[in-house]
């Protein structure tokens, strides 16, 4: 006897049947779902039942002003950030969830670590120009007092159709997702906000909250394009003490011969910090606090000034010429 699929129902009355367990998250089983009657795909995500997502997906006026708002800013995209607020908050069996389209394409984790030949093949200039769209749709959630807080290479998805060559794919279908750890402005101090070692910016790793700005989530996404062009991480050691020591006080390496000097240039504006003169654990909190500050003035303080610098940044690659072809030519 067939076991009876596990279903559940939107506030419309649409009946939904779950499927397979795609990932676990920080919250839960992330699962698959499909609309009744319908092969189209959703993703069932559990999240906190106080996630600030509950709140504007709840308020109608708000999800309204922001999606009309996105749709003059990012006119003729085929995707933006503000779909997300067309999803749905769902509870069954007790737990709260997303309900959302699911994307089809591949994670900018997968493409650096795994798919490499992929990512290479869509060129730097997509690259460029995908981020340039992922801090346009960043700017939306700025302009409304909202950072993403959890930029990395997974939560931005390369869309495409399955199996579509690299070469074809679409730089202004890339995306941010995953915006349960979204934050207002200003944001509350007294709260212990999560982190992402190796992506997050200082002041977001020592948890001073009065601190984080736009350009928190700038330095977050300037690690990540780091990584999508050199497929080197930016901060990398084996012991997580030291990783938040070298994520806190050292710069970026220029090691890699695909980021050109006018596109290292911007990388490191973006993720600069002011380093510690001894562990910040053995400092006065207004020393942090100001050592953090110099760091932040260092950096982007909007999307905008970003973005301008990306768009006209020459990405070629720094070809090296072998001792073997300098012969050739020379004789």
């Amino acid at each position: 006897m067939e076991k009876q699929k596990e279903s559940f129902n939107n506030s419309m009355g649409e009946e939904f049947f779950i499927g397979k367990i795609l990932s676990t998250g920080k919250f839960g089983e992330v699962k698959e779902a499909f609309k009744c009657n319908s092969n189209k795909k959703y993703i069932l995500k559990p999240i906190k039942s106080d996630s600030l997502i509950l709140s504007l997906l709840n308020k109608e006026e708000t999800n309204y002003n922001l999606y009309k708002k996105s749709n003059k800013v990012i006119e003729n995209h085929n995707l933006n950030i503000f779909d997300l607020f067309k999803s749905e908050p769902i509870v069954h069996n007790n737990q709260t969830y997303i309900l959302r389209e699911y994307i089809e394409g591949t994670t900018f984790k997968e493409l650096i670590t795994k798919k490499r030949g992929r990512l290479k093949k869509a060129g730097l200039k997509y690259v460029q120009e995908a981020f340039c769209n992922i801090l346009t749709q960043l700017e939306l959630l700025h302009k409304n007092n909202l950072l993403h807080c959890d930029i990395k290479p997974s939560n931005i998805i390369a869309a495409h159709e399955h199996n579509e060559d690299p070469s074809c794919w679409d730089p202004k279908k890339c995306t941010l997702i995953d915006f349960e750890q979204m934050i207002k402005l200003p944001a509350d101090n007294s709260l212990r906000r999560p982190f992402s070692l190796g992506y997050s910016a200082p002041e977001q790793l020592l948890n001073f909250n009065h601190l984080l700005s736009p350009a928190s989530d700038l330095f977050a996404l300037g690690v990540t394009l780091y990584e999508s062009i050199t497929f080197k991480k930016a901060f990398n050691y084996y012991n997580p003490e030291m990783l938040m020591h070298i994520q806190l006080n050292l710069p970026l390496k220029k090691e890699s011969n695909r980021l050109s000097p006018q596109l290292f240039s911007i990388i490191e504006k973006a993720t600069a910090k002011q380093p510690f003169r001894i562990p910040p654990r053995r400092m006065a909190v207004q020393e942090i606090n100001n050592t953090l500050l110099n760091g932040i003035a260092k950096r982007y303080s909007s999307v905008t000034e970003f973005k301008n610098e990306l768009i006209k940044c020459n990405c070629s690659i720094i070809k090296k010429r072998s001792l073997n072809n300098f012969l050739k030519r020379l004789f």
